[in-house]
């Protein structure tokens, strides 16, 4: 025999319904929440121990930096860059023009092309082939000076003779960059690291003005009719 269901229990179960599917909704919650808890406590704990060793170990830099600096931070500020000229954190085409330009000025070794190679370049090292002409005092001068002088870090990989122009050399160059948040700087000598860094600018001349400082210290010549 089928049991029928009363007609207050069914008036009370539709009154109700909302507040069953609540209760259900509530349960399932808890019951997910207990299961998950101790994973979010346990790596929250994990990411605050790791945040309170980072920070001692910045507070320990900071004081090996400042006993490194003494009372030369103006110098220090200058090293930073210096540093930043030579391996900037994004690289920039016009940058290495900029560079190109300046060692053909320093040296008067002219670069007539250049090439990137993608097969020679990575995430921090930009490699062009470049090819330049020059009499062999102009292409010593490169070599002696293309180290620095081009306001960049740049390697020499290759070294080869043109072959349609005379005096023509093709030279595979590498430009340097990196962020500064992905070096890995422990263990370091910050007190080497700021002697190699007053060496590199012993050897080299570098405009450490902003922009606009240039901008306004220029003088142009006036004439009466520019055309």
């Amino acid at each position: 025999m089928k049991r029928q269901i009363r007609p207050y229990l069914k008036h009370a179960l539709r009154a109700n319904a909302l507040y069953f599917l609540l209760i259900v909704l509530l349960t399932i919650f808890s019951i997910g929440f207990a299961l998950i808890a101790p994973g979010i406590y346990a790596n929250n704990n994990s990411k605050s121990a790791s945040l309170e060793r980072d920070i001692k170990d910045l507070k320990l830099k900071q004081q090996i930096l400042n006993s490194s600096i003494g009372a030369n931070g103006q110098d220090v500020e200058d090293d930073v860059k210096v540093v930043n000229k030579l391996i900037p954190e994004a690289e920039d085409y016009f940058l290495i023009i900029a560079a190109l330009e300046e060692l053909s000025i320093k040296t008067n070794f002219i670069i007539t092309s250049y090439e990137v190679n993608l097969s020679r370049s990575q995430n921090s090292k930009l490699s062009l082939t470049v090819t330049g002409t020059g009499d062999e005092q102009s292409f010593i001068n490169f070599l002696q000076q293309y180290n620095f002088q081009g306001e960049r870090l740049i390697t020499i990989e290759n070294i080869s003779l043109g072959k349609q122009t005379t005096g023509s050399f093709n030279l595979i160059l590498n430009f340097y960059s990196q962020k500064a948040s992905d070096i890995s700087n422990s263990g370091l000598n910050y007190q080497q690291a700021l002697q190699k860094v007053n060496e590199i600018r012993s050897k080299v001349s570098f405009n450490l003005q902003s922009d606009n400082q240039a901008d306004l210290n220029q003088d142009y010549e006036k004439k009466s009719n520019p055309f």
